[in-house]
């Protein structure tokens, strides 16, 4: 189970296509990360005040998508990593070790365009599918 939630977090293979958003939304999220990581080689704590700016940022991207049918799962497993970066960016000095809004981008990211590919490819199916049953249909009137 815990492989499992792993592999939900944090997916094996990253493949990202440069887009408007992989590029505003990555380095946002590595901003905070580093920023996290400055703030507690310093020994200063921000008091949350990043996690919640970090979360309403990257929160309100994943629910300002739009779904389609076959988004709709990664938009639950995108809520769910969202939840679970937010909880465990709230353990102090934990969120500065731990690069959760760099992993919640790449993965979601990466979700996305594997929806994207897959539904393409299907809609590339249907319209040969079409195309020959179009063809059959006219010689089969001949």
């Amino acid at each position: 189970m815990l492989t499992e939630l792993i592999k939900i977090i944090i997916p094996v293979k990253i493949k990202i296509k440069p887009s408007p958003e992989a590029m505003i939304l990555l380095p946002v999220a590595v901003f905070f990360d580093l920023s996290g990581l400055l703030l507690a080689c310093i020994g200063l704590d921000d008091g949350g005040i990043m996690e919640f700016v970090g979360s309403l940022i990257f929160g309100s991207w994943i629910l300002g998508t739009k779904m389609t049918k076959k988004t709709n799962n990664v938009f639950r497993r995108a809520l769910i990593r969202l939840g679970g970066e937010t909880l465990l960016e709230l353990i102090p000095y934990f969120d500065a070790i731990f690069f959760g809004y760099t992993f919640l981008v790449l993965g979601t990211l990466t979700d996305t365009n594997q929806a994207i590919q897959t539904e393409a490819e299907e809609t590339e199916e249907t319209e040969e599918a079409e195309k020959v049953a179009s063809i059959k249909l006219k010689n089969a009137t001949k």
